[in-house]
This record gives C-alpha cells, structure tokens and sequence, in this order.
C-alpha cells in the first residue's frame, strides 16, 4: 500500500514539475538548458546519452545570421513555397536519447537522476512545442501566408489538443492545460517580420467574426468617404 502510495506521489510530482517546466520563458529556459549540458551529471551521463534535434526542426544558424533584436521562439519563412519555421535558439530543438540497457548499468544517485528527470523534460517540452509549431503551419497557413486575420481558421486548444493526441507522437498527453502553459508566453515573427504572440493563432469563431465586422465596418467608411454610399 505504501509502494503504490509512493508511485503515485512520484507521478503527481512529476506532473507538477512538467506543468511548472511549460511555463519557463524562453530566455530562462535557453540558460537550463546550457545549465544541464554544462553539469556533472550532463557529462557523467556522455557515453549513455545522445542529443540531437528533433525531427524536421529547423534552427536559424547564428554563424551566418544575425541575432534576433529580441529573443523569440522563431519565425515563419517560405522555402520553395512551402511554409517553415525555424527556431531562434537551439535549446529549443534539443531531443536527447537515451541509451537505456546502459543506463540500468550505471550506479545510481542523486544527480544522475536529476540530470536524467531534467533531460526528460526537456524532451516534453520541446516535442509538444514542435507538435504544436507543425499543427499551427498546416492550420493557419492562410494568416501566416497572407496576415489577414479573416483567413484564419478557429481553433480551440481543447482542438489542438485531440489533434495531437490523435497523431500519437508525443511523450505525455497533449491535455488543454498544458499547451495553455505552454503558449501563454510564447511569440513568433511572421513572413513581414511581425510579431505575434502565438495565442493569436488559436482563435475562437466569436473573434473571427469580430474580425469581419471591423473589416465590413473599414470597407463602408471607404465606401462614404469617397461618396459612393449614401448616409442613412
């Protein structure tokens, strides 16, 4: 009983910390993890543990292009036509796998474990980002193509989150709670360099049709100022 009490402590724990973990902002969570790669554990754990990027994430190249004037997740560019966003810091890209019969092998303790907890957060974080990043560009390519809001396409977190959950490619459950931690503090620059913070692109129907009452309201205001309506 204390066993399975034990377990579920663990697992409440850990949910916690991943929900904490969400809501790191971007400048914080580029030190964590230059932290972790820096550290004891990190290098202890160098024969067991391979980090690479995740699949299909794109990360600007700082050799060859200059510094963003503000830190950011990414932004949105065309590539032959084809929509990408690439990331501004390669923290965010980061994907370490682990060489599991190894690590059974080694000695267990303290910081070894909490190197192997952080990685695997890192790992969470940075799939549900990109799952989320990918969805975003096949959903909203209309907006992000044009930047007008009336192409825009609703979408719900409650949504994006079945969308995920049905593609099964993530380490944890895509639930709405976190991809709302997760998103809050998250921007992204658009094709013509703007910047928006990445709540725009989940939209409810209510804004959308806000967004096409201003745009009927502008039209008739041009239509009367150039005299081509009568007043009413």
């Amino acid at each position: 009983m204390h066993g399975n009490a034990h377990r579920l402590d663990s697992a409440l724990l850990g949910k916690i910390e991943l929900s904490r973990f969400l809501t790191l902002p971007l400048k914080a969570y580029c030190r964590f993890v230059a932290q972790i790669e820096s550290s004891p554990g990190f290098r202890m754990l160098a024969y067991h543990v391979k980090w690479l990027s995740i699949d299909g994430a794109l990360c600007r190249d700082l050799a060859t292009e200059a510094a963003p004037a503000s830190l950011q997740l990414g932004e949105v560019r065309r590539e032959n036509g084809d929509l990408r966003f690439v990331y501004d810091c390669d923290a965010f890209t980061r994907e370490y796998r682990f060489d599991e019969p190894r690590l059974e092998q080694l000695h267990p303790n303290r910081t070894l474990a909490a190197t192997l907890s952080r990685l695997r957060l890192i790992n969470s974080r940075n799939r549900l980002t990109h799952g989320v990043i990918r969805t975003l560009l096949e959903i909203q390519a209309g907006f992000l193509t044009s930047g007008d809001p009336l192409s825009m396409a609703p979408l719900s977190l409650a949504a994006m989150s079945e969308l995920l959950a049905s593609r099964g490619a993530l380490p944890m459950v895509p639930d709405e709670g976190r991809l709302s931690r997760l998103v809050r503090g998250l921007s992204f620059r658009s094709l013509d360099g703007k910047h928006y913070p990445l709540r725009t692109l989940f939209p409810s129907r209510r804004q959308l049709h806000c967004h096409r009452l201003d745009a009927l309201i502008k039209v008739e205001k041009g239509l009367l100022l150039a005299g081509r309506m009568g007043h009413c």
